[in-house]
Order: C-alpha cells, then structure tokens, then sequence
C-alpha cells in the first residue's frame, strides 16, 4: 500500500510537466506538388504548395520565391486561396498556391530548398506562433518533340500569325521620303515573350532604317496565355535606286496538329528617285583610294574575330555573374515588388516584399508603418470574409507606401555607411 501513499506525491510532481506537454503545439504542415515532370519548352508544369495549420492564419504566410535560371515563373490571380483538410480528426486551415513553372529551355531544371515563414495562433492561448518551413528539392524538364530539334528558336504554340502594315507608298520615294513597316505576330498557348525579333536588317546603300522598341504584351487567362510581339521599321531614302526587305518566315510547332509549321509575311520592295549611292561620291575616289580603308578593316575585323573567340569563355562568365549579381541587388528586388503591386498580384507582391527586405533592412519608423499596414489592408480584402479584389486605390497605397519606405531605408543605409569610422592608421599611437 506504500505505493497508493505516493501516489499524491508522484502527480504533484507530474503535474508541472502535464501543461507544458499539452502546450506543445502541433507543426505546421507544408506539402509541394508537381503536376507532371516534364513539358514542352514554353509550356506550364502546374507546381502546387500547399500550408496547412491546426488553427488558423492571422496573416498570410511569407512564400519564397521558386525563380531559378531559364525558367519563368507565374502565379495566376486565381491560382492562390484558402484551404482546409481533416487531420486526425480535427480541421486543419490554410492557403495553397498553383503556381505555373515554364521551363524557357529544353534541359532539367531544379528548384533548390526553399525557407517559408508561416504565423499561425496556438491551439490553446491562440496567441500568435512563428514558425519557419523548409521545402524540398523539386525537379522537373524541359523537353522539345521529336522533329523539332532544328527549331532555332524552339517556338510551341496553338496558334501564331504574322500580320504586315506598311504605311506610305514604298515605291515611289525621293530622298528624304520615308515608309514605314510594322509586324505583328499574334500567339496562342505561348508568352510573347518567347517571339524572336521579327523584322531582318536592311542591307542597302539607298535606304536608312530606323527600328523603334518591340512592344510585346501578354494575357494570361487561367493557365493558357497568349499575346503579340509588334515590331516597326522607317525606312528612309538617302539617294535614287531599288532595295528589298526580306520576308519574315518563322518556323514553329504547332502542339494542336503535331507539326512545323511556317508564319510568314511578305517582303517589301523600294524604290528611290534621284542620283545613285556612287554618283554622290568626290572624283577622287574609287577603288585605289579605298583599298587602304578596306584592308584595315579587314584586320580589324580578323582580330577582333580571334579575340572574340578567345575571350568568349570569359565573356559568358562574365555576363553571368553580371546577371546573377543584379538578380540579387536590392534594386532587382524592389522592381520585382512594384510590378507585382502595379499588375495587382498579392501572392507575388508579398514575395517580393519579404525578398527586397532581406537585402535592404526596414527603418523603424511611419514609413514601415505605412507599409505594414497597406500590406495588411490588401491581406484583409483578398483573404478576408468576402474575399473580395483588393480596390484600386488601396494598390496605389500600397505602391507610395513602398516607394517611401524604399527612400527610408536608403537614407538610413547611407548615413550608416557615411558614420562608419578607419581603424587608426599607427595602432601604437593612438592613445
């Protein structure tokens, strides 16, 4: 019976332990999913991640970014929302994402592990717990059909078309005149983004070109996209003669009936009134008096050959440490979370903003404030009761609130800089 004396004693001293286990809340749950392992160049692999709590969410979980090398990454409005799951009986609350991975090149792809921050309440005190997730490893492929292989560039669409408008009347010009040549490639089941440059170089003495910018827009619809690359050329006349705009030819895949097939444009033909290129030249010259030019240039151009193939191994390196090295500035991420704000993307926007805070630190201050709380607003409406889109104005908001915040820190950063002091140039006397 000695036993049963204890026992009261035993439970006082199990007692302190009982809470403290019972306290020990479960860990959040993070699940990532590939649709497929592999897909045609320019084609989506559905990437789904999924967190899942024992509570609830008081603020939407910080996501990392999933961006790596030759693959382009989205995550459609529509693609991200709340969720629930029975766990061991209970009802587990949470977000998931679809995002739409695009594998730019044909190759394997891996997207390394991942940290993402989750906040969600205790299952007792419901006061607030941070915790930090890992991801695995996920990989998948770039792939291009059979047949295919002498597509340069490898385009895979369901549909493209080539449009032409040529403004003014290109045979009938005088110098001076002038005639402009727009295209525009029209794409479905692809991005613009994809498009090469369409319109060749002009090889002429008689005609002068002058390219404008390409204007490449994008609409995404669920996961098809689609879009147009338009191109414009002013072709001026700068004496008398014929020249010849090449055609515009592109080669593509078509992922509807399996085969190459060709989009193409019309060439163009000029025509100039007036002298010639060569009757405008002084009588001194001809081809005694160019000779010397023509056998420096060729020189020229022969080093310049073997130097370039020398140093091409240390150009590629060079360009992509340059490429990695704006990818990780503090500009490159800020751009990321204005655009997101500007295309009314909450899920990228807050990606953005946690990546641009880890290169350049907050400033306590209104400004953070600000931003906080704009962020919280756009939370509140997208991920709320309703669940309704975030108003117009409070994406502006949020916008300046960054913008302010941006020139915060910045000036925080260079008086921090500018107060840094040298050691003492002679240690021993400095005393």
């Amino acid at each position: 019976m000695n036993w049963l004396r204890c026992s009261p004693l035993l439970l006082l001293l199990a007692a302190p332990v009982w809470p403290a286990m019972a306290a020990e809340p479960p860990e959040p749950l993070l699940r990532m999913e590939l649709e497929k392992r592999s897909a045609i160049v320019g084609q989506p692999i559905v990437f789904r991640v999924t967190v899942l709590v024992p509570t609830w969410l008081p603020e939407s979980p910080v996501f990392p970014s999933f961006e790596v090398p030759d693959v382009m990454v989205r995550l459609p409005s529509r693609a991200a929302g709340p969720t629930s799951e029975r766990i061991g009986g209970d009802t587990w609350s949470g977000v998931t994402r679809a995002y739409r991975l695009y594998p730019m090149a044909a190759g394997r792809f891996t997207i390394p592990p991942r940290r993402l921050r989750v906040t969600y309440a205790h299952p007792e005190t419901r006061a607030p717990i941070t915790a930090n997730l890992r991801s695995d490893a996920i990989s998948f492929e770039g792939t291009i059909p059979r047949g295919t292989e002498g597509l340069d560039p490898f385009i895979a669409a369901e549909a493209l078309v080539i449009e032409q408008r040529i403004e003014g009347t290109p045979t009938e010009l005088a110098p001076g005149g002038a005639v402009t040549r727009s295209v525009t490639a029209r794409v479905e089941g692809m991005s613009p983004l994809f498009l090469p440059s369409l319109i060749p170089a002009l090889d002429s003495q008689v005609f002068s070109a002058y390219p404008k910018e390409p204007l490449v827009s994008e609409q995404e619809e669920w996961m098809a996209l689609s879009g147009e690359r338009t191109e414009s050329v002013t072709y001026v006349a700068v004496a008398g003669g014929n020249a010849a705009a090449p055609p515009i030819r592109l080669r593509w895949y078509n992922l509807k009936t399996k085969r190459v097939e060709t989009a193409e444009a019309e060439g163009l033909d000029l025509a100039s009134r007036g002298p010639p290129p060569q009757a405008r030249q002084s009588r001194g010259s001809g081809w005694s008096g160019l000779a010397p030019w023509v056998l420096g240039g060729v020189l020229a151009l022969l080093a310049f050959a073997i130097a370039a193939v020398r140093l091409r191994p240390r150009i590629a390196v060079w360009r992509q440490r340059r490429r990695e090295a704006h990818r990780a500035s503090e500009a490159y991420a800020f751009a990321l979370a204005r655009t997101a704000l500007r295309k009314q993307n909450l899920g990228e926007a807050t990606n953005a903003l946690a990546l641009w805070s880890s290169r350049l630190r907050p400033v306590a201050g209104e400004e953070e404030t600000r931003l906080s709380e704009a962020f919280e607003r756009l939370g509140a409406a997208r991920y709320g009761c309703l669940q309704a889109k975030p108003a117009d104005g409070l994406w502006s908001g949020a916008l300046e609130a960054l913008r302010a915040a941006r020139r915060r820190r910045l000036q925080h950063s260079a008086t921090a800089y500018a107060a840094e002091e040298l050691p003492p140039l002679n240690p021993g006397r400095a005393r």
